[in-house]
């Protein structure tokens, strides 16, 4: 047995590292004549109060095992590990909850399981296909002559843009030749026609017929009188 100091220090060492167990053997070999000191009564104080806070928390601990309050059990028994570290109740108490949660999540899981099997499935059916609605011969009408559509249900109208058409070019000329040559004929029906009136010229007497002269030689054609 060492000296009565060492006995003192190795107490105090021992409540620095939360071994009551140690503390208590240490503060035994104390002399009885050091009993009654002051630093030997304050030690004995400090391990009173340690001791008494270790018992509450394990009864706290006990008291949440009884009601399967297993995390309750779990963290009073870790705070009574805490003041004694050298608690082997805290110990075994601490490896018992463990083992009661391990079961009770295995249970938990059994019975989800056994809910799934149990529980009759939802039946999905798939979305049934929207038929095809006849497009009565106006609205299709309408439709190529405006370029637009609508759409049936609660979905909003959309337009489709449909690019210009034109006429084609040879009806085209046709009718403008045509409307041209019907103006022409119009105006000049309206336009007085011009008459168109040819001079006369004067009266001029025929020349009078000589009288023919039977005793006349009868010259040929071609020669003079001769001189």
């Amino acid at each position: 047995m060492g000296s009565p100091g060492e006995s003192i220090y190795f107490t105090r060492l021992a409540l620095a590292t939360s071994d009551l167990s140690a503390a208590r053997k240490n503060l035994t070999n104390v002399p009885a004549n050091q009993a009654s000191s002051p630093d030997v009564q304050r030690l004995r104080d400090d391990l009173a109060q340690r001791e008494a806070a270790r018992d509450a928390a394990m009864q706290h601990a006990r008291a949440c095992d009884a009601t399967a309050s297993w995390r309750c059990a779990r963290r009073y028994a870790k705070d009574a590990l805490a003041i004694d570290s050298s608690y082997t109740d805290s110990r075994a108490f601490l490896r018992h909850v463990a083992i009661k949660v391990a079961e009770a999540k295995k249970a938990a899981e059994g019975a989800a399981a056994q809910i799934a099997a149990t529980t009759p499935r939802a039946v999905t059916y798939p979305a049934p296909l929207r038929e095809a609605e006849p497009v009565p011969r106006t609205a299709t009408a309408t439709v190529a002559s405006t370029g637009s559509t609508s759409t049936t249900g609660n979905s909003a109208p959309h337009t489709i843009a449909n690019p210009p058409t034109h006429a084609p070019l040879a009806p085209r000329v046709l009718r403008e030749t045509r409307e041209v040559h019907e103006a022409r004929v119009v105006q000049e029906a309206r336009d007085p026609i011009a008459a168109f009136q040819y001079a006369q010229t004067a009266d001029v007497a025929p020349p009078e017929p000589k009288a023919l002269d039977n005793n006349a030689p009868i010259r040929p054609a071609g020669r003079g009188e001769a001189h």
